[in-house]
């Protein structure tokens, strides 16, 4: 008795329905997982500056003297004008206010934020200050204000109370 052989596999024709039903659900899936990236993209930056906040706090406090935070483009010094942006710094603010000068220590350095945009208002235009009691001051004289943090018309806030406390809010339009 001869064995009819017997082959394994796919047809042409069921390879192709395969094929189009998966790429008919990958174009389905692709713009919501961008979504869900630029989402995640801008907590995590939202969450990066909150941490340099709370960090320089804690730090104004532990030392007994005030540490400030500047907007900063090169990471070596403070850069006015440069936009939150473009990367920041911390450090110990021994002299004059907002710039680095003297016997002041760089604590912690922080790039640019990719393909987001970071305002820090009128409050906190170039730097903020904490000071030993853990109270923050602003460029613009105040304690308190609010960083916008916009990406794709999606977007954060991140408000300082008059006790120097960050809160993150969502915004739907920027």
């Amino acid at each position: 008795m001869k064995k009819i052989a017997t082959h394994k596999g796919f047809t042409l024709l069921e390879l192709m329905i395969t094929l189009s039903i998966a790429a008919i659900l990958a174009s389905v899936a692709v713009p919501s997982y961008q979504s869900t990236m630029a989402q995640s993209r801008l907590t995590a930056q939202a969450n990066e500056l909150v941490t340099s906040l709370y960090y320089a706090r804690s730090e104004a406090v532990k030392r007994g003297a005030r540490v400030t935070i500047c907007t900063s483009s090169s990471g070596t010094n403070c850069t006015n004008g440069s936009g939150w942006q473009n990367g920041w710094l911390i450090f110990s603010d021994g002299g004059v206010a907002g710039s680095i000068d003297g016997t002041d220590e760089i604590l912690r350095v922080f790039p640019a934020l990719a393909g987001s945009t970071l305002g820090g208002g009128g409050n906190y235009s170039n730097w903020l200050s904490y000071q030993s009691n853990g109270r923050s001051q602003g460029s613009g004289g105040l304690s308190n204000g609010t960083f916008s943090l916009c990406n794709h018309n999606q977007g954060r806030t991140i408000t300082l109370n008059n006790a120097g406390r960050p809160s993150v809010q969502k915004v739907s339009t920027c």
